[in-house]
């Protein structure tokens, strides 16, 4: 228990501090005081270094050609661009605050901003979350185990006979060679490489067009040819797809890998 003198002079720093405060027993120890005096900067260097790295995440992903998926409520980039903007007013007015209230009464107000951004976070997350759909579960999960394919099935037949290279290759395709549907194959890519089918594909293309750009083999070929060697119907269409996986363009990959 803390002496009453202790507890007034609490109060007085809290609300008035213009009044003064009383003798307090000797031998109290106000050491713990130093870091109630500098947690308010403690916590606006917490929101200035989650500022900083966000802005990097961002422009690293923007470098590298960041697209939404089509099942994806939210843009991503969008989604962090905003919430480096958010956190950079955040922390103007802490900073505001900081400098403008030497009484808990800006603590009072950075309570308050700290549950209204507890609220917008937690509703961002569940609005991106399945976990209220309906039967999700057992869409994802019982229906593979019920399935007679399995993705080594998927994965053989389309790595080992380069069926990605074609051109005309789509979902549909790919499911009736292997004697099953569309569905079940989009659900077993997913589920076990996170990717769609599409960029499923795509990843296989890049990665043999990464090996005939750097082959002599094919040294006679352009890069927009390769491209089509590998199952891209334009040109623009294996660039952008190339950037998005590589992070970089097929000739600055050819010249970091030539040097």
């Amino acid at each position: 228990m803390s002496p009453v003198e202790v507890k007034l002079n609490a109060y007085l720093s809290a609300y008035h501090r213009n009044l003064g405060f009383v003798d307090v027993p000797d031998g109290i120890d106000f050491s713990y005081h130093y870091i109630k005096d500098q947690f308010r900067w403690l916590v606006l260097f917490s929101f200035a270094f989650y500022l900083i790295l966000s802005l990097l995440l961002v422009i690293k992903t923007r470098k590298k050609g960041w697209t939404s998926s089509k099942n994806i409520k939210v843009d991503k980039y969008i989604f962090s661009r905003n919430t480096v903007v958010f956190f950079f007013v955040l922390m103007l007015t802490l900073l505001f605050i900081y400098l403008n209230y030497d009484d808990d009464g800006g603590d009072h107000i950075i309570g308050m901003m700290q549950t209204v951004t507890i609220f917008f976070t937690s509703f961002f997350i569940l609005s991106e979350s399945r976990f209220f759909e309906k039967s999700w579960i057992a869409d994802k999960y019982e229906t593979l185990a019920g399935n007679s394919i399995q993705f080594e099935t998927i994965e053989s037949f389309i790595s080992e006979s380069q069926y990605y290279s074609q051109q005309e290759i789509s979902l549909k395709k790919v499911a009736e060679q292997l004697g099953t549907n569309g569905n079940t194959v989009s659900k077993l890519i997913n589920s076990e490489t996170g990717t769609n089918f599409n960029d499923y594909i795509n990843q296989k293309r890049i990665a043999l067009a990464q090996k005939r750009l750097l082959d002599d083999e094919f040294k006679q070929l352009t890069v927009e040819a390769i491209g089509q060697s590998v199952g891209f119907s334009s040109k623009s269409a294996f660039y952008n797809a190339f950037k998005k996986h590589t992070g970089q363009s097929p000739s600055a990959f050819m010249k970091q890998k030539k040097v």
